[in-house]
């Protein structure tokens, strides 16, 4: 598997919706109650991506062979909003690079941020305890969600993106984020 990490827009937005849609679909919709699932699924629909997209801070996707496999949205430098891979794709390092490779822009644009604030379901716990062994609190928010956490990552040392090759049997090629 190549993996290619760039940065991704409203050109993407369908593609990265359906990925978004997939991934909740099958992790964490049934902690939801079902008028949840709907308000999420709409705010993550094409249109509202599209939006979402041409405004964040940063916004990536991770590729393999041309096909979207996995999203990472934050809508400013200190709030990760999405973080989503397919789960055709699970367990492949594809969130890891996506965290790193964001770690690593918002270090290199953004070098006062300390903190970055998510959400995320009980899914997705090891996944941050192991990426960023510093998580701060974690405790539910969401009244819409029983399983759902607010996480806060403080920032203890660079960014592995930035003192080694992320870890994984093929590296992936990352590329720059656009200018545009």
């Amino acid at each position: 598997m190549q993996l290619t990490i760039r940065a991704i827009g409203e050109a993407e937005a369908a593609d990265a919706s359906a990925v978004i849609h997939a991934s909740f679909r099958t992790l964490a919709a049934s902690g939801w109650e079902p008028n949840a699932q709907n308000v999420f699924l709409s705010e993550s629909s094409p249109d509202k991506m599209a939006r979402k997209l041409k405004a964040a801070a940063l916004s990536f996707g991770a590729f393999t062979d041309g096909q979207i496999i996995g999203v990472l949205l934050m809508p400013t430098p200190t709030i990760l909003g999405m973080l989503f891979v397919h789960p055709a794709w699970l367990r492949r390092g594809i969130a890891r690079s996506l965290w790193e490779h964001a770690r690593a822009e918002i270090e290199r644009a953004f070098p006062t941020v300390k903190t970055i604030e998510l959400n995320s379901t009980p899914y997705a716990d090891d996944f941050w305890k192991i990426v960023s062994p510093m998580v701060g609190s974690a405790h539910p928010t969401c009244r819409r969600c029983v399983n759902r956490r607010t996480h806060r990552l403080r920032r203890p040392r660079p960014s592995l993106a930035l003192l080694k090759a992320p870890f994984q049997r093929n590296e992936p090629k990352i590329e720059p984020p656009s200018t545009v």
